[in-house]
């Protein structure tokens, strides 16, 4: 059941931001995981750390870019809203 006032999308856009949330902590402690427990010991395993530590960084960057875009989606819709309502 939907809030009075609320659309089908705005519910949308705030599980996609709990997710991104969720998504973006989980690789935050998976890059603070790898870097308290695998910290390269030798120049060998340094090009190894260098690439988790790329992955982990390029995906929580990217689910925060996924949590800024449904933010900023559902302050648009909800101004949209207002807006026609005092029309």
């Amino acid at each position: 059941m939907l809030a009075r006032g609320m659309l089908p999308q705005e519910g949308c856009y705030a599980i996609g931001i709990i997710i991104g949330t969720l998504r973006f902590s989980y690789f935050i402690i998976y890059l603070l995981i790898f870097l308290i427990f695998h910290f390269p010991s030798s120049q060998q395993s340094i090009p190894y750390a260098l690439a988790v530590i790329a992955f982990g960084r390029g995906s929580a960057i990217w689910y925060l870019y996924i949590i800024f875009q449904n933010s900023l989606s559902a302050f648009q819709k909800e101004k949209m809203t207002k807006e026609q309502d005092s029309v």
